[in-house]
């Protein structure tokens, strides 16, 4: 098993900088954090956004989940600490000097650094890396004949240049190319590796998803399965303490079996090493 633990290792992003180089990060201008022990109406959930103008807003957000989002670790990645701070929930309103990019959720941007530079200042936040062995899923082929299924097809996807124009979208019988999303239960990807579909199966697994299919080229993926009862989604609703009354409402199956049955593929667990990021210090937030 060890000999693939690199396939798995791959999928884990270098965390950007170390707490003792806050320095070297880029600040906000300006930042209020409020207590927010309850959550807004309307809202169960926290929220998190980059929004343009340099304007940074979280919504009944643990501290926790602040680390997590501002070290761009995965879903399935975990902030190790047991400082009760880490799960007090606050508002956390905060402006650039100018305008900042906004990056995708899954990469490093200028507001990820700012956030890291604000939770070393005003909660005094220290961590470092380690890692831990853990559960992970090797994607692989389901049978013997190595046949794969009808919802994984040599890809016909239209480029994001183009996408637009001609108003292909995630419900289009085409896919955008290297793009995956899920609504009502069904997964479509466009013009993804198996590299890349493993890591997106990550975001719903709940832990690392390596591939071992050694199928090569870009395909267009569509997968329908119970969307509301994932490993992710139960995990989700445990940390909230909440259970989505729907979750055995749907008709459609398990992510496990749908993969095997429609696309021919199979996710077998197995151990292998994972990041982690430890939090050494943290304390309640200096005044504002």
């Amino acid at each position: 098993m060890w000999q693939y633990l690199s396939v798995f290792l791959v999928l884990v992003p270098v965390l950007a900088l170390g707490a003792q180089e806050t320095d070297k990060r880029p600040a906000f201008q300006a930042a209020s954090i409020r207590p927010n022990p309850g959550p807004a109406p309307g809202l169960p959930v926290s929220r998190i956004r980059q929004l343009p103008g340099g304007r940074f807003v979280a919504t009944w957000t643990s501290v926790r989940e602040l680390i997590h989002y501002a070290y761009g670790l995965q879903p399935y990645q975990e902030v190790e600490g047991q400082q009760p701070v880490l799960d007090e929930r606050f508002d956390v309103t905060a402006v650039a000097g100018s305008d900042v990019a906004v990056t995708p959720r899954d990469e490093i941007g200028p507001f990820n650094l700012m956030l890291q530079a604000l939770l070393a200042d005003r909660f005094a936040l220290a961590v470092r890396r380690e890692t831990r062995e853990k559960g992970v899923y090797a994607l692989v082929r389901a049978r013997e004949d190595g046949r794969l299924g009808s919802g994984l097809r040599p890809s016909q996807c239209v480029s994001r240049d183009k996408a637009a124009t001609a108003g292909v979208g995630p419900e289009s019988s085409t896919p955008p190319c290297d793009f995956t999303f899920t609504m009502n239960d069904t997964m479509r990807a466009g013009g993804v590796s198996m590299r890349k579909f493993a890591q997106n199966l990550s975001m719903s697994m709940d832990r690392p998803v390596g591939d071992r299919t050694r199928i090569e080229g870009l395909f267009d993926v569509e997968l329908t399965f119970n969307a509301r009862d994932t490993p992710q989604a139960r995990a989700l609703a445990a940390r909230l303490g909440v259970r989505s009354a729907d979750q055995a409402l749907s008709s459609q199956p398990s992510i496990f079996t749908a993969m095997r049955e429609q696309l021919g593929l199979e996710l077998r667990p197995e151990r292998a090493s994972v990041e982690v990021l430890v939090v050494e210090h943290v304390g309640r937030p200096t005044p504002n």
